[in-house]
């Protein structure tokens, strides 16, 4: 304990002796020890009503702890003490404080040993984009088990004029590809989103145009093979799942511009609706023939204004078998049921959400958004977080739990 010397001795002692007084510069709960802290509540007990106004506190400290604040300093920790902001401090509101202050310490010691979640530097790739880059996934390579590695595929870039880069594992250039649409003569397309379907060889671009598209990319081909036109919304956010079971149907979960959610079932046998047909190099359909079921091998199932604003992220949640959409609206998160679309948790946050990450095993969803909070949810358990996480000075645009559910990985809007 640091203690410094002070020529004052008090009044009521010797004036020849010299009294050591403690560093105020030090936190109040490492100045005081158990003997001195027993003194005080003994001081407590002693007082009308068992509080002390500032004075009677300071006093009580220079006497009983040797603790002296000679400037103003006192004023602020007096007023965090006294919760009650009435001039006084009880027993109980002296401990609660110095119990703080130990949670504090303990918690910045805590922060002290973590290692970072991404220790190196970052390395700075020219991206071949000409316009910013709104998906980056990755394309593994489908074994006959339909097992997948990361080992094994390509990093794929997609920007907003539909340019779509190959990239190696070790972030080479390995060729570039455009969806466009074929309809337009010329004015350029403006793509939402992508996704890979590596099962059945195929790309999806979703644009503007209110449409999507599939592209054949079996024997380094991008071909267009399939393009649904005239959506009721443009599609904001996509997400593919296909099961380990070639029977099973694979899922294209979509999101768009109304809020609504939308899952596309198909077999993928032979590869199911994608496979080359002769004499139809383009299998052309509007969207009206799939919702009445008039496409071969198309089973759609839609679940209207499922938010009151667009869909910011979708994804399957395989072990509860439910479709998880978040939106920067009330309804912020929505888990569900693939089967029928009922709706089975709706997780409520007044400024939405923006983003959101799932943890299978552990059943874990962190939320984050424009109020910049990174919240843990319990999926069964949606009226109230588990915990928040408090730090970031600007909205959250995507979570990712690392090693299991172990850490969570908060990227906020800047780079600050």
């Amino acid at each position: 304990m640091a203690l410094t010397r002070s020529r004052r001795a008090r009044e009521k002692d010797d004036p020849s002796q010299e009294v050591e007084f403690k560093d105020t510069n030090l936190p109040l709960h490492k100045l005081l020890d158990e003997s001195e802290l027993t003194k005080l509540h003994n001081a407590f007990n002693k007082e009308e009503g068992r509080r002390m106004n500032q004075a009677t506190l300071l006093t009580a400290l220079s006497k009983l702890a040797n603790i002296e604040y000679r400037d103003t300093r006192f004023n602020d920790t007096f007023k965090k003490m006294n919760c009650a902001c009435n001039g006084y401090v009880t027993w109980n509101e002296l401990i609660s404080y110095l119990i703080i202050l130990f949670q504090q310490e303990e918690v910045s010691a805590e922060y002290k040993t973590l290692e970072a979640p991404i220790p190196l530097l970052p390395t700075i790739i020219k991206s071949h984009h000409r316009h910013p880059i709104n998906r980056i996934t990755f394309y593994p390579t489908v074994k006959p088990d339909r097992t997948t590695s990361w080992q094994s595929g390509s990093i794929m870039t997609c920007s907003n004029d539909g340019l779509i880069n190959y990239w190696s594992l070790d972030m080479q250039l390995e060729r570039t590809v455009q969806s466009t649409c074929p309809l337009l003569k010329v004015q350029p397309t403006w793509v939402t989103d992508m996704v890979v379907m590596p099962d059945v060889f195929v790309i999806c671009t979703s644009s503007t145009e209110r449409d999507l598209r599939f592209y054949d990319t079996s024997a380094r081909k991008f071909e267009l093979r399939v393009m649904v036109s005239s959506l009721p919304f443009a599609v904001t956010s996509m997400h593919y799942t296909f099961g380990k079971v070639m029977s099973r149907p694979s899922r294209l979960l979509l999101g768009d511009m109304g809020g609504n959610v939308k899952v596309i079932s198909f077999t993928t046998e032979a590869r199911g609706p994608f496979r080359s047909q002769p004499g139809i190099p383009l299998l052309h359909v509007r969207y009206e023939r799939v919702v009445k079921g008039l496409v071969p091998n198309f089973q759609l199932m839609e679940i209207p204004r499922l938010h009151s604003d667009y869909v910011r992220q979708i994804y399957y949640y395989s072990t509860l078998r439910g479709i998880v959409s978040c939106a920067e609206c009330q309804k912020a998160v929505v888990i569900s049921d693939v089967a029928d679309g009922t709706t089975s948790y709706t997780y409520k946050i007044d400024m939405g959400a923006w983003c959101f990450a799932l943890e299978e095993v552990a059943h874990v969803i962190a939320t984050g958004g424009p109020d910049c909070l990174v919240r843990i949810w319990n999926p069964f358990v949606p009226r109230t977080p588990i915990c928040t996480f408090y730090g970031h000075h600007t909205g959250i645009v995507q979570l990712v739990f690392q090693d299991g559910e172990s850490g969570c990985t908060a990227y906020r809007r800047t780079n600050a």
